[in-house]
């Protein structure tokens, strides 16, 4: 694996010949057994093209639309992954040739499977979140994340402590974040004890905007994974765990 600063390496790497890679790899100990490097019009830092996008979706199949598979397509195709930049234009290319796919059809879809009875039951769900007393959104955010685990039965927990009781907990570690760690391994610890099949870990600055739609949606859009993470905003960082069901 070889890291480029910019597009101009990777350009300058694909039309070097052959005989280069076996000099650089042979002065280190190693061989090549395969060099297949094309340079690529979608390199790092430019944005996807609606063409190419749906350059893609006109091989797909006029049938069921999986969106993680045609993303790992698209990234394959690209020689790079995929971006939240890249994600706004493939969702504006979907929305327009393939409505069904996006994921407002589909999450609308399975609210009506379960209101047809599709689901096997409701699942039981622990809310787990945590501020120190001096962070002025947790409240807030509390309050309304508390109303929406109430309104939907599920149970809800949310430690606030001084940052010093909070720092004195996780210690000899210095960062706040650590206590999301302590509270979630205290919750999966005692989950079969106390009956709960989920645990949801929620930050202390985020909030449910949505009080209507339950999480057995988004646990029926998963195909019933063990972890339920999202994508993070920034290209330095491939998920994000300010929400998670575990």
């Amino acid at each position: 694996f070889i890291a480029f600063d910019g597009p101009e390496g990777v350009q300058g790497a694909a039309q070097a010949p052959r005989e280069c890679w076996e000099k650089l790899l042979g002065a280190g100990g190693s061989r090549v057994s395969a060099v297949a490097l094309t340079p690529r019009q979608n390199l790092e830092g430019a944005v996807v093209t609606e063409s190419t996008v749906e350059q893609a979706l006109s091989s797909e199949s006029g049938g069921s639309f999986a969106f993680e598979a045609f993303r790992e397509k698209l990234s394959r195709e690209l020689g790079r992954p995929m971006l939240r930049r890249d994600a706004e234009v493939i969702a504006k290319v979907l929305k327009q040739r393939r409505p069904d796919a996006t994921l407002r059809a589909l999450l609308g879809q399975t609210v009506k499977d379960e209101q047809r009875g599709g689901a096997t039951g409701p699942a039981r769900f622990l809310l787990a979140s945590a501020y120190s007393s001096d962070y002025a959104p947790g409240a807030i955010c509390e309050a309304a994340n508390r109303a929406y685990a109430l309104s939907h039965g599920y149970d809800f927990e949310c430690d606030v402590l001084s940052s010093q009781d909070m720092l004195a907990a996780i210690a000899p570690r210095d960062a706040f974040t650590w206590y999301k760690v302590l509270l979630l391994r205290r919750a999966l610890e005692s989950a079969a004890q106390r009956g709960h099949a989920y645990v949801v870990w929620i930050d202390a600055d985020a909030v449910v905007l949505d009080q209507a739609t339950p999480l057995e949606v988004f646990l029926k859009e998963s195909g019933g994974r063990d972890l339920v993470i999202q994508e993070d905003l920034s290209p330095e960082c491939r998920v994000n765990c300010g929400v998670m069901i575990i």
